[in-house]
């Protein structure tokens, strides 16, 4: 039989020592009163009482110890033999199983969180992007010659010249009243504007909003309800005549009425 070494000789002391509650006890208390008089003596100190360059070596002490109980730890699980599939069965899932399936599961909601979110920011984009879309198509349709829009109107249709002419007509004069009422800074003017515009053949076919839309307007531009245009003249004031003030002043002047007396 091999002579054992001193670490082995140490731990079956420990083993026995330990197994004994007396016994482990008084080494507590013995270890428990010799740190009090380290400390005591100053041989211990705590780790707020280090200085800073003592405080990186106790630590590089501590990092070196605790790799090594890693090393051993993960040398003894390479050595130990697998179990049975009795044992495996009747002792169920192990810890590392259950907490592996756990942030799997915790892995996936936030992963599904932030795919939600993202389709709902995708889909917010897509409203706006087709908001501004339709916009630049207004706009681009606004800038068009009347020329453009005839065109656009009769596209893949074959019509008549009087037909074409007729409607670039129509979208030329609509363009200059636009521009005339748009260039327009007095109120009379663009009042006279949509009375000439929108008159009685306009209203027999129900076609005002139609017009305001496409010449630019309001409905509620320069007319009132009895056809007549609005004015701007000044208001008359609510103050009283002169000939009332002169009676009013002559009244208080009176003899019988003021308190002045003669001399």
């Amino acid at each position: 039989m091999a002579a054992l070494s001193n670490a082995e000789k140490q731990r079956r002391y420990r083993a026995r020592r330990d197994s004994d509650n007396e016994r482990r006890q008084q080494y507590l208390d013995k270890e428990k009163a010799k740190w009090k008089k380290d400390r005591e003596q100053g041989n211990k100190k705590k780790v707020s009482d280090l200085s800073e360059r003592e405080r990186r070596e106790q630590r590089k002490k501590w990092q070196e110890k605790k790799k090594k109980l890693r090393d051993k730890a993960r040398a003894s699980v390479m050595t130990t033999p697998p179990r049975s599939r009795d044992n495996a069965a009747q002792q169920g899932p192990s810890r590392q199983y259950i907490v592996g399936r756990s942030n799997v599961r915790r892995g996936r909601r936030m992963l599904q969180n932030q795919i939600e979110k993202l389709e709902a920011t995708l889909k917010r984009e897509i409203r706006k992007n087709y908001k501004y879309k339709k916009r630049d198509q207004r706009l681009a349709g606004e800038n068009k010659s009347p020329r453009s829009k005839v065109n656009y109107l009769l596209r893949n249709q074959i019509v008549k010249d009087t037909i074409r002419k007729r409607l670039l007509l129509q979208e030329a004069i609509i363009e200059d009243i636009r521009n005339k009422y748009k260039n327009t800074r007095k109120e009379r003017e663009k009042q006279i504007i949509a009375k000439t515009t929108i008159g009685k053949i306009i209203k027999k076919y129900r076609l005002q909003r139609d017009a305001q839309k496409i010449l630019g307007f309001s409905k509620k531009r320069g007319q009132r309800p009895d056809g007549a245009l609005l004015t701007f003249e000044r208001k008359v004031s609510n103050r009283l005549p002169a000939e009332c003030k002169a009676k009013v002043k002559a009244f208080y002047l009176r003899d019988d009425v003021s308190r002045m007396t003669t001399g």
